[in-house]
């Protein structure tokens, strides 16, 4: 049964030295075990994901999701 719900995807490109220290106040072990796996699986995101910069601070980055939504 369809949801009609429209899925976006967003991907943070950034490095691990980069997303480290943005875990550390958060589940720090969980985030940093996953982020080889999901740097290895760009490739396979949907041709419509939106990469964003990992390099800009978390609010910017929040303001360009919020753009790409309307």
């Amino acid at each position: 049964m369809a949801a009609n719900l429209v899925v976006r995807h967003f991907f943070l490109k950034a490095a691990a030295e980069v997303l480290e220290p943005r875990s550390d106040g958060r589940v720090r072990a969980w985030c940093k075990e996953r982020i080889e796996a999901c740097t290895a699986a760009v490739d396979t995101l949907p041709g419509d994901t939106v990469f964003l910069d990992g390099e800009a601070p978390p609010g910017e980055l929040a303001g360009q999701v919020l753009a790409h939504l309307g």
